[in-house]
């Protein structure tokens, strides 16, 4: 019985190694599809969808999942036209889109509200005191 261990059947099997570089891959690549498939059925707008249908961009972004989502980002959805406030703003000192004021900046709401405009430079008159009566 010397060669009992030595057979192929009592060898211990080899625990699969997984390189962690392919896992940080592979949960990129599930994470852009996961954003890009919500992005695209968020579009309300079919029309809005660019270069291809809602059903084919779908089918892209499941069937190809790195390459499908980045082209979806890139290619497919829907440019903005609105501005937001960004870092390049800021960065190169762009104006901000006007936009209406706030209430407490109106004066217009602040007299329909019937209270006194006291920011510095306003030209309205305040009310003065009473004047004494007549006897």
């Amino acid at each position: 019985m010397a060669g009992r261990g030595a057979g192929p059947c009592w060898r211990r099997p080899e625990v699969a190694r997984f390189d962690p570089v392919i896992d940080e891959l592979a949960l990129a690549s599930l994470l852009l599809s996961a954003f890009a498939v919500i992005s695209c059925l968020s579009v309300e707008d079919k029309r809005r969808i660019r270069l291809l249908p809602r059903a084919l961009w779908m089918i892209i972004i499941l069937l190809v999942p790195l390459a499908g989502g980045v082209a979806w980002f890139a290619a497919g959805r829907p440019r903005t036209l609105r501005l937001r406030r960004s870092g390049w703003r800021a960065a190169f000192r762009l104006p901000e889109p006007a936009g209406p004021p706030a209430p407490d900046d109106d004066p217009t709401f602040l007299r329909s509200l019937g209270l006194p405009d006291d920011r510095p430079g306003s030209e309205e008159p305040q009310p003065g005191p009473d004047p004494p009566p007549n006897r």
